[in-house]
């Protein structure tokens, strides 16, 4: 059976579900803390994340490079005194409209079909794989700080349990 954008989206929802796993049982202190200043707290990443992907849908749909620096603007103040739930429960929403734009716009068209994915031509195979790259990378971060400040932290019981 040849491979399929269906197969694509569910490889990139399984990536948003390991980011939510790393985001299960944050306390206070995590959710602000920053190894050095320079660097994004768990609250941060979650607005740069939602700010992602306003940004894809916004390219998604135009096929144009999207303005981020509004949107994460715009994140930011949403974000802004927002409990880590409600912005966990936004970026959901969010990456649901992403994948819904990938379905709708793009069901119909062959995976090496090229298409303007972040200012280059890239196959929509690998852009649609591509969505799920922040969360891999951020959940790198989320699991830094969960552990830098609770070395007690089950990485791997939690992480990768089936519960």
């Amino acid at each position: 059976m040849p491979l399929t954008i269906e197969d694509i989206l569910g490889d990139v929802r399984s990536s948003h579900e390991s980011l939510f796993k790393h985001l299960r049982g944050v306390n206070d202190e995590q959710v602000s803390w920053k190894p050095y200043p320079e660097s994004k707290s768990i609250h941060e990443t979650l607005a740069h994340l939602i700010a992602v992907e306003w940004s894809a849908q916004a390219m998604l749909n135009s096929g144009d490079f999207p303005d981020y620096e509004s949107d994460q603007k715009e994140a930011a103040k949403l974000a802004d005194g927002k409990p880590v739930a409600d912005l966990v429960s936004i970026l959901k929403e969010e990456q649901n409209k992403t994948l819904s734009v990938v379905e709708t716009k793009f069901k119909d068209k062959p995976l090496d079909e090229e298409i303007n994915f972040w200012g280059y031509p890239t196959k929509l195979g690998v852009a649609i794989a591509r969505l799920g790259s922040e969360d891999t990378y951020h959940s790198g971060q989320i699991a830094y700080i969960r552990l830098a400040t609770d070395p007690g932290w089950d990485y791997y019981k939690e992480i990768y349990s089936s519960d």
